[in-house]
């Protein structure tokens, strides 16, 4: 089982969800695997804000600690340092894990997609009795500022993003889906080629 499981399960998916998948199909490149990858981003914001039975209390310092864990290796081979900063202690949400998951990691991959040979990554973790919050943070190409908003629709990409690369998953739009439907709210801050931070803030939950 790889850590961000599936999560259709059985519950509504919105028409929102659907026209996702169609416009995915539409468009010409992508490998049944990336196909697939899209289709599995689209039910976890789905099941995030249809099924809060399906919710659970997420350690998000333990959960970055394995998104990092498992991206290593490759951020390693491209000579980017990935590290995790976090108070003592759990920092708990309430919330759909998968889905929560894969956002962080959509995060970090995107963070790594616009870092250079001998950048670093930060995760940073902050909690306080009311809120959780989530930063990542590179030292790469930037944006700029007036990017930021375009940045959360579907298929878009800074004009930082490496040339050659392209990606056919929603991406930074999974993220600001899944932290919508969890109540939460996500900023970037940046400028170009002075770094860019990704920050998701979230209700925080009730500790088991």
């Amino acid at each position: 089982m790889t850590m961000c499981t599936d999560a259709s399960g059985d519950g509504m998916i919105t028409m929102t969800t659907v026209c996702g998948v169609a416009e995915v199909s539409q468009r010409s490149g992508p490998p049944q695997r990336e196909r697939t990858d899209i289709v599995d981003d689209l039910l976890l914001a789905a099941a995030a804000e249809h099924e809060p039975d399906r919710t659970e209390p997420v350690d998000l310092a333990a959960l970055c600690q394995e998104v990092a864990d498992r991206i290593a290796a490759h951020a390693t081979s491209r000579g980017i340092e990935v590290t995790v900063t976090a108070p003592s202690g759990p920092a708990v949400v309430d919330g759909v894990r998968p889905a929560l998951c894969r956002a962080v990691f959509a995060l970090v991959d995107n963070a790594l997609q616009h870092e250079k040979r001998g950048g670093t990554i930060t995760i940073e973790i902050a909690r306080d009795v009311n809120e959780v919050a989530v930063t990542v943070r590179d030292t790469g190409t930037g944006l700029d500022p007036r990017d930021a908003e375009r940045l959360f629709r579907r298929f878009a990409h800074g004009d930082g993003h490496r040339a050659g690369t392209r990606s056919y998953g929603i991406g930074l739009a999974l993220v600001h889906a899944v932290v919508d439907a969890h109540q939460g709210r996500i900023t970037v801050d940046g400028a170009p080629w002075c770094g860019t931070a990704f920050a998701i803030t979230l209700p925080a939950g009730h500790q088991q």
